[in-house]
């Protein structure tokens, strides 16, 4: 698992992936200070933080996003870091919608680049099938 987003929430989700999974948390934040928490939360062994945003795609075999919607996060996953997951990956954007790119989503999932999506924010809500046909067929995503 990955998060992207150190803060609170992040923190409470990867706790709750370790302990359900049991399986290892690797974090990046380019604004955290303190891993007190997080190494507190995960056992020694189980996570790791890492230097960069590319380490972390390529890394993660579930990508969840825990950032706000900014000038800077507005469309940070795209074409170029669905290029850097792995095709068994499985992207999950409760944050903000417009942090993913939809329209690189939906080639992502439609020619195997990812697994899947779990999705809870969109640019147009609420999501319908109207606003999004394609994520609506697809048997990979859950939409929220």
């Amino acid at each position: 698992m990955r998060a992207s987003g150190g803060g609170n929430i992040g923190l409470l989700v990867g706790k709750m992936f370790h302990a359900a999974f049991q399986g290892p948390v690797i974090l990046f934040d380019p604004y955290q200070k303190s891993l007190d928490a997080w190494e507190s939360a995960v056992p020694n062994g189980h996570f790791r933080k890492v230097d960069t945003y590319e380490e972390l795609l390529r890394a993660s075999d579930i990508v969840t996003l825990h950032v706000p919607l900014t000038p800077s996060t507005t469309n940070m996953i795209g074409r170029r870091e669905f290029e850097m997951m792995k095709p068994t990956a499985i992207l999950i954007n409760t944050a903000r919608g417009g942090i993913v790119d939809e329209d690189e989503l939906v080639d992502a999932l439609s020619s195997g680049k990812i697994f899947g999506a779990g999705l809870d924010a969109f640019v147009s809500e609420p999501p319908s099938l109207q606003k999004y046909p394609k994520l609506c067929a697809s048997d990979r995503v859950v939409l929220v």
